[in-house]
């Protein structure tokens, strides 16, 4: 802040900071900085504070804060302490000057580094910072030279003395003895974390400063002390009261978390010497249980050298820990304990267990300690965490060998020599035989549902060879679990059941049950079983999966796959088992019921041919094929050669499905030769067989499906059942017997049923037949297929398979939305009809719903006297034209594309479309493009509706419009403020020599960041705009013509709204359909005549086409004469175009601006020899008053005009009169012309 005189000389300044408030709350705002005393020669901090009123400051009064006469107060020290063991802290009555904060005013002996001197911001208190003190000293510290910041210097007391204590012991000997890190679940003691630490020297240890840490964090403790063979629990403040009734308290600034799995625990004393640590884990424990929480651990011996988990285990005590007192794990003297061995035992075949009382030194587990003779190689040594069981593993034993094992120079973890017995002996056996030929003969993988088996799973076993096995240390697993067997012995030719421990006794009714350690688990789906010795040699294996049941029934559970060939050489896999034949659903301790002395060397054999169809058999072997080496060639026939197709039986796997392009002939044989197809040994079949199709007499069936009754629901009148009628087209009575319907995969054959002449035959399901014999001759199935309600297919065949008659319905038939939800029948309108069933059949108009065994209700209702007509044609894109007749065409007489053709050279299309479901509309499609703004003539003929109505030669006219581009449509009249109950309109005008299409432009708005808005289609179909024809565009035409007269009231559209135009001013817009601008008129009310008093319901009219939309004066109110508006109709105001005589010129020496329709606006004309002039136009009066500035700085065109609506500058109507134009132009090398024009403003005479 700075304040100069009137001279710009400098009064005060202050160059303030918001430390100057001395207080963090005032600081954030709302106070203000007073001065100590306006007088005092103090500057900057030291003479300006926080205010201390209540409102936050003093404006216009004396400051809160003054201190009277300031710099003539005493200067002196008001406090000196020592911070800490290097930093003294000296406050004074007032601020010191900062000229003062130097080192040698502040004499220290003895002499010790001052290092920095600080003050805080008033400079009153200062922190003098010093090599560390040392300790037992007296030190004296001399203040010299000092002075305020107004300069009086220091007064009083000016020496001060302190004393440095002696330095504590550090010489404490605290063991960690217990460590309580995973409180939960509860056992007995506190869900509380806690460190007990004891003090195993003969000194009271003061904890003051000690520390502990987990190695992240660290917490330091209070004065708290601890007495020889004390102990004292550790745990976080909040925590003391819990641990209180155990023992010595004392809690850390911050104790450190203990973690459950594994942490480390750091004790150190106030001078930072390590005094113990523990990098514990959960491995410690040495029990599962304990290791899950509620247990601490506890150190054996407190003064054992013995560390790590050697040295701790979990707690015994009943309550899980014993903090405060001796640990529940005590050893006494635990370091001269004898180490001797406790056990030596042989694990296996290549693994020793040595067990010792104490635990053995990390660094004595060294080959040369452990001797072993004969001489095997150790593969390593391995100890659990105790070190106390140490595993040896050598390479495999020597059979039938007896070895000694000398135990080395071990020493324990305390460094104690092993003691006691050092040599051990022990023998090997002899060699077990290893040539069992054991077969896996059959799984129960699936047992549930309970077919006749116990719902348990098992294995079977079959001994093949000539030995007696014991399976002893045998092994059974799924590849992931393993059981192993115990003695028992299995005989030449025997079964034996496999199955868990505790399913054994389900099994012994059935034979020799065997449980192994571990029963794997048998997948229901896929999985597998491997069989090994004692010796882990592969005896058998299998990887069964749920297709070797080769039954979808069985294979849902409850049946056992069982072996086919039990012999070594037999298939494997898939070709060697299948589901059990048995009627319990498995054959477990005896012979498997799928068993066969199948030759696997050679027998594949074609079993037997089944005639499936006129075209189809299926062949049967005796024994499963190579499914990987299945061809389209293996079967032949001597007739018709190749299948055209062979299909595998994946259910049985053991046919093939032959289908040939051509029938088998009647009571002729047929010999299948099969080859190229082999076993699962790899021998090819070499076979075949003969079958003969039997001759069978045709029988023809002249009938038709006549009505169909797919939903009979809700019910108009008929049953609420199914049913399909057939029609008799002949003359004779026919017999259905052996006639063939189809539908939805299902297939009848009609054992009985007759036709009588021309007439009707009622098919329903069996149960519906008394409902309808009501109605006429009825035949019942017993297995009649419903028929769906949205679409489906009936099929008749004759008695040899042969299709004479389709109907594939759709619900789109009805050709009623009411009665295709239910209750009506479809009919057959024409049964001689050559047209599509969609336009032969219908819904029924009888009252009741259908007409079940009578004449249909719409029968030849096609037929009509009315002349089959081409009613118009619609351009529907520039390769596509719409036609539309005045009924349905025979749809596929339709389709032939010489019954059409279009003139000026476009001819005969491409392809045509009928558009169902009626069929009177046509789609010809070209591949050329029609050309744009032109009209064309199509010709139909020769085209037939479904009664058979021929279409003589008819022509209709489509045109295909033009795209406007700009300028080609233009804004001609807009009423934007309507009478009260009007609507906004807009007329446009096609300024083009192009037929343009309505439904190609769209109308809307512009809002004033000239963004489109409000877009509207004006035409949602084609709508033809003539060259130089005007059209309405409204959303109500109909009040339009009410309002005003028009003399072409068919040329309005109307819209469904129409953008928003305000009565003030807007901006309307005409789009071409890719929203181009074609052309935009930006309207004013004030651009009304301004005589008007009220302008409501007056529209602004155009007056030219040639003068560009926006030109001043191009758009002006409608006359009174016409009503105010001329709607589809010439313009009041329009002006004929007029050419210029000269460069300048006018239109008419005269003038009336009445707004009567004549001659109400001056036209003055110009024709210049080029562009780009720049023109001023002023009108004056006869006297020379300026009248109107018409023109200012305008770039011209060579040819155009400008407009006088006789409107002075003031927006008044001009006096009549002599009038002068006086018109400027520049050129662009700035060249002058000027011109001078005389008109008259005229009046009627009243």
């Amino acid at each position: 802040v700075i304040l100069k005189s009137h001279t710009e000389r400098l009064i005060d300044s202050v160059a303030y900071a918001d430390t100057w408030y001395r207080d963090a709350t005032k600081k954030a705002g709302g106070w203000s900085l007073e001065k100590l005393d306006l007088f005092s020669n103090c500057q900057g901090a030291t003479a300006w504070i926080a205010s201390n009123d209540s409102s936050g400051g003093t404006p216009g009064k004396q400051n809160s804060v003054n201190i009277l006469n300031y710099d003539a107060l005493i200067f002196k020290v008001d406090s000196f302490y020592k911070l800490t063991d290097s930093t003294l802290l000296i406050s004074f009555s007032k601020s010191l000057d900062q000229a003062a904060l130097i080192t040698n005013n502040f004499n220290i002996q003895p002499s010790i580094g001052l290092k920095s001197i600080a003050s805080d911001i008033s400079q009153q208190k200062i922190k003098l910072t010093f090599q560390k003190f040392q300790p037992a000293t007296t030190y004296q510290i001399k203040l010299n030279n000092l002075s305020d910041c107004s300069g009086k210097a220091l007064t009083g007391t000016k020496d001060f003395t302190f004393k440095i204590p002696p330095l504590r012991p550090d010489t404490a000997q605290l063991i960690i003895s217990e460590i309580f890190a995973d409180p939960s679940p509860e056992v007995g003691l506190p869900l509380i974390e806690f460190v007990e630490v004891y003090n195993g020297g003969k000194d009271t240890v003061d904890l003051k400063d000690y520390s502990i840490s987990n190695g992240t964090t660290k917490g330091k403790f209070g004065a708290k002390k601890i007495l020889p063979n004390e102990y004292v629990i550790i745990c976080a403040t909040s925590d003391t009261l819990a641990y209180q009734p155990f023992g010595k308290v004392i809690a850390p600034s911050s104790f450190p978390s203990l973690v459950n799995s594994a942490g480390k625990i750091i004790l150190k004393s106030h001078t930072d010497r390590l005094i113990d640590s523990v990098a514990y884990a959960d491995t410690w424990y040495r029990d599962a249980i304990k290791k899950a929480g509620g247990w601490s651990l506890e150190k054996f011996n407190l003064f054992s050298i013995c560390k790590g988990a050697t040295a701790w285990t979990s707690s015994k005590d009943i309550t899980g820990g014993t903090p405060g007192k001796q640990n529940s794990v005590y050893i006494s003297n635990y370091d001269t304990l004898t180490l001797k061995v406790d056990s030596f035992l042989k694990q296996s075949d290549s693994t020793l267990l040595v067990v010792f009382s104490k635990p053995i030194d990390q660094s004595s587990l060294v080959t040369s300690n452990f001797n072993l003779q004969p001489i095997s190689i150790l593969k390593s040594i391995n100890s659990d965490i105790s070190q106390q069981k140490i595993t040896l593993n050598y390479q495999k034993f020597q059979s039938s060998t007896t070895y000694k094992l000398q135990l080395g120079n071990l020493t324990d973890c305390s460094v104690k020599t092993l003691t006691g017995t050092k040599n051990f002996s022990f023998k090997t056996p002899a060699l077990r035989t290893d040539t069992a030929k054991l077969m896996i003969s059959e799984i129960f993988a699936d047992p549930s549902p309970e077919v006749g088996l116990p719902l348990v799973e098992f294995v079977e076993i079959y001994n093949a060879g000539n030995d007696t096995v014991d399976l002893r240390d045998y092994t059974i697993s799924n590849g992931t679990s393993k059981g192993k067997f115990g003695a028992k012995k299995i005989l030449p030719n025997e079964y034996l059941i496999v199955c868990a421990a505790a399913d054994t006794l389900a099994y012994q009714p059935f034979g020799k049950v065997i449980a192994p350690s571990s029963f794997p688990t048998l997948t229901n789906t896929a999985g597998k079983i491997i069989l090994k010795s004692h010796t882990e040699k592969l005896v058998d294996s299998i990887a069964y999966a749920d297709t070797w049941y080769k039954n979808s029934l069985k294979k849902s559970g409850g049946w056992s796959l069982e072996k086919i060939i039990l012999k070594e050489k037999s298939c494997n896999g898939f070709y060697n088992w299948a589901v059990s034949e048995n009627s319990i659903g498995g054959t477990p301790g005896k012979i498997n019921s799928v068993n066969t002395s199948f030759n696997t060397a050679s027998d594949l054999k074609i079993q037997q041919i089944v005639m499936l169809s006129d075209t189809t058999i299926e062949v049967f072997l005796n024994f499963y094929p190579d499914t990987s080496k299945i061809n389209q060639a293996i079967f032949s026939s001597q007739k018709l050669g190749l299948p055209k197709q062979v299909i595998f039986n994946k259910i049985n796997y053991k046919s093939f499905k032959l289908y040939y392009s051509q029938p088998f002939q009647e009571a002729i044989s047929n010999t299948i030769l099969g080859s190229k197809l082999f076993n699962c040994n790899g021998f090819e079949m070499n076979d075949s067989q003969s079958f003969t199709k039997p001759f069978v007499t045709l029988i023809n069936y002249p009938i038709v499906i006549n009505e169909i009754f797919l939903d009979p629901s809700p019910s108009v009148g008929l049953p609420e059942s199914e049913f399909f009628e057939l029609k008799n087209l002949s003359d004779t009575t026919v017999s259905l017997v052996k006639m063939i319907y189809e539908y939805g995969g299902r297939k009848i054959v009609f054992n009985k049923g007759s036709i009588q002449p021309n007439g009707f035959l009622i098919v329903c399901a069996d149960r519906d037949t008394l409902d309808y014999q009501v109605y006429g001759k009825t035949l019942g199935l017993a297995s009649f297929p419903a028929l769906t309600n949205d679409k489906g297919t009936l099929v008749l065949k004759n008695n040899k398979g042969t299709e004479f008659h389709r109907l594939s319905y759709d619900s789109n038939w009805y050709k009623d939305a009411v009665k295709k939800n239910g209750g009506w029948t479809l009919e057959l309108i024409d049964p001689l009809s050559t047209c599509k069933p969609s336009q032969n059949y219908s819904a029924s108009v009888d009252v009741s719903g259908g007409t079940p065994g009578r004449q249909n209700s719409i029968y030849l209702s096609n037929k009509t006297t009315t002349p089959l007509s081409f009613v118009f044609a619609v351009l529907k894109d520039s390769l596509t034209i719409t036609l539309t007749f005045n009924r349905g065409l025979d749809s596929l007489q339709a389709t032939l594309t010489s019954h059409y053709s279009i003139n000026n050279g476009v001819g005969v299309p491409q392809s045509t479309i009928p558009i169902g479901p009626s069929f009177s509309t046509i789609e010809i499609k070209y591949n050329q493009f029609l050309s744009r703004n032109k009209s064309y003539t199509v010709t139909a003929n020769s085209l037939t509706d479904c009664g058979s109505n021929i279409l003589s030669t008819q022509t209709q006219t489509f045109i295909y419009p033009a795209i406007a581009a700009k300028n080609d449509v233009l804004i001609n009249e807009i009423l934007f403020n309507p009478r009260s109950g009007g609507v906004d309109f807009v007329e446009v005008y096609n300024n083009s020599d192009k037929i343009l299409d309505f439904h190609n432009l769209k109308i809307a708005a512009v809002n004033d960041k000239d963004s489109v808005i409000q877009v509207k289609n004006i035409s949602g179909a084609q709508l033809i705009f003539q060259p130089q024809t005007l059209w309405v565009i409204t959303s109500n035409p109909d009040t339009v013509k009410s309002q005003y007269f028009t003399a072409h009231p068919n040329h309005f559209i109307k819209v469904a709204s129409m953008p928003s135009y305000n009565d003030d001013n807007g901006k309307a817009v005409v789009l071409n359909k890719d929203n181009t601008r074609i052309d935009q008129f930006n309207y004013h009310a004030k651009m009304h005549f301004a005589l008007l008093k009220d302008v409501e319901g007056i529209s602004l009219e155009r007056s030219s086409f040639t003068l560009a939309t926006n030109a001043m004066g191009n758009f002006r109110s409608a006359t009174a004469s016409v009503g105010y508006a001329t709607p589809a109709d010439k313009n009041s105001q329009f002006l004929e175009n007029v050419s210029a005589k000269n460069e300048i010129s006018l239109a008419s020496q005269t003038f009336s601006p009445d707004n009567d329709g004549f001659e109400d606006v001056l036209r003055i004309l110009f024709d210049l020899p080029q562009p780009n002039y720049v023109a001023n136009v002023t009108i004056y009066n006869d006297q020379g008053k300026l009248i109107k500035k018409l023109v200012q700085n305008q770039t011209l065109s060579a040819q155009g005009e400008w407009i006088w609506d006789g409107i002075d500058q003031d927006n008044n109507k001009a006096k009549t009169g002599i009038y002068i134009i006086y018109a400027e132009l520049f050129d662009l090398n700035g060249n002058v012309k000027k011109y001078k024009k005389t008109a008259v403003s005229a009046a009627k005479f009243e």
